[in-house]
């Protein structure tokens, strides 16, 4: 017997081919997956498909069912990158957008600032001294020749900024109110001292109803619009909230006023004059004090904060003769306009008829 026959097996006993091995894997399969032999991809169209994952993974052992781990993290990956891809296309568009408006804003600004720098010119130095004598005209009470100088100048020099505000003031003092009324409105149309302008609107209102002896009542209430509006053209302004706590005194609004006096005190700077605010402040306090208990304030040689309230200490006692020696003291402490100012108080112009006291309103 070859031995090689010999220790062959039978037919029946021959090892698994392969075709063999397959079809034991396919029963297993088969097994698993209720009787189907086949994935769920490729499963007939005749019925739905299962419940669970829609791709299985493929094995050395067939099709688990399972998604793939590696997919499925590429696929995590994919989708973070587009959604960083999509934030930074929407950031860079936004930030052009940005850049864009932000250049288109600066240039526009700058075309209005050279457009209104074109239609402005400067003084000639020539003439700068021929200004500065006409301002200090009017604080020291030649309005006359100031109004004439400003006039020329003004029609001489239309664009420079100023102007017309100066030539307005000037004719309010020397009374010529219609003239007044143009060249301030005129500042104010060119843009120019908007604010001061607008507060000087509320003087010339209230020089024009003295002017034609009305009682305060519509007159007041333009002035007092006028004045906020002037506040509103320039919040950093105290001046305008000097001439509205004024207005506000005459109405008997008394706290209001207060109010306005010390928004324009914190406003003024070290540059301004606060003599003004202190000195009104100070006659506030005093016209606020019962008649049976006023009692003159302290006064200090030349200082015009106590000299000025114990002037008006002495009208509401009834001591014209100390009031009047005390005003004439103020008088040669303060430049005439200053003065003049000042005598307009509210409260202490309430006396302006008193015979020992006109003297001081003659030129009013």
């Amino acid at each position: 017997m070859n031995i090689s026959q010999s220790n062959r097996p039978a037919s029946g006993d021959e090892p698994d081919s392969a075709h063999e091995r397959r079809q034991r894997l396919l029963a297993i399969q088969r097994k698993k997956s209720g009787g189907n032999s086949f994935p769920a991809r490729m499963r007939s169209q005749d019925g739905p498909a299962p419940a669970g994952p829609t791709q299985e993974t493929p094995t050395a052992a067939g099709w688990t069912g399972e998604r793939s781990p590696v997919l499925a993290a590429s696929s995590r990956v994919f989708a973070l990158v587009a959604l960083v891809t999509l934030g930074l296309l929407i950031l860079s568009l936004w930030a052009g957008y940005s850049i864009g408006h932000w250049r288109g804003k600066t240039t526009a600004e700058r075309g209005m600032v050279a457009s209104r720098m074109q239609t402005l010119k400067r003084l000639p130095a020539s003439e700068a001294g021929t200004l500065s004598k006409a301002v200090a005209g009017l604080r020291t009470g030649e309005a006359e020749s100031a109004y004439a100088t400003l006039k020329d100048l003004r029609q001489k020099f239309p664009q420079v900024a100023s102007l017309s505000y100066l030539t307005a003031l000037a004719a309010l003092e020397t009374g010529r109110y219609v003239v007044a009324e143009t060249h301030v409105r005129d500042s104010i149309k060119a843009g120019q001292r908007v604010s001061d302008s607008l507060a000087l609107l509320a003087m010339l209102e209230s020089r024009k109803s003295a002017a034609a002896k009305q009682k305060p009542g519509a007159a007041s209430l333009a002035e007092e619009e006028l004045l906020r509006a002037a506040i509103t053209a320039d919040a950093a302004n105290p001046y305008p909230h000097i001439e509205l706590a004024n207005r506000l005194r005459v109405q008997g609004r008394t706290e209001e006023a207060r109010v306005e006096l010390e928004s324009a005190q914190a406003l003024l700077t070290p540059l301004d004059s606060h003599l003004v605010v202190d000195l009104s402040l100070a006659v506030m306090k005093v016209a606020q004090t019962p008649e049976g208990e006023i009692t003159a304030p302290a006064v200090t040689n030349g200082d015009v904060r106590t000299i000025f309230p114990a002037a008006y200490a002495a009208m509401r006692k009834g001591d014209m003769t100390l009031a009047g020696s005390l005003l004439e003291q103020c008088r040669e402490l303060l430049p005439a306009d200053l003065f003049n100012y000042v005598m307009s108080d509210p409260a202490v112009r309430k006396f302006a008829n008193r015979a020992e006291l006109r003297g001081f309103y003659a030129q009013r």
